[in-house]
């Protein structure tokens, strides 16, 4: 992940434009580690707010295929909880 993380900010610094710009940056670093981590309730919990991270960054950028990608993951996860607690409840 090490490396991941390192390409991404390479990338991210030499696009660097506004203070806004360090949202995807910060949220690709986060998401990174989370998904190096084998607990996916883990995972789930930690993309909540990358997914607000980047919903913000589509919204400031006007990416109307970002926002929908973003409450697309938004959803998934809720349901991927809801899931959880209905099977937990059995």
């Amino acid at each position: 992940p090490i490396l991941f993380i390192f390409i991404n900010w390479a990338w991210g610094i030499t696009t660097f434009h506004s203070a806004f710009n360090v949202l995807p940056i910060a949220a690709s670093t986060v998401v990174t580690i989370s998904l190096w981590i084998d607990h996916p309730r883990l995972t789930k919990m930690i993309s909540v707010p990358v997914s607000f991270a980047f919903m913000v960054y589509d919204i400031y950028v006007g990416s109307y295929i970002g926002i929908i990608n973003e409450i697309v993951s938004m959803m998934s996860i809720v349901i991927f909880f809801v899931k959880g607690r209905n099977q937990n409840e059995k």
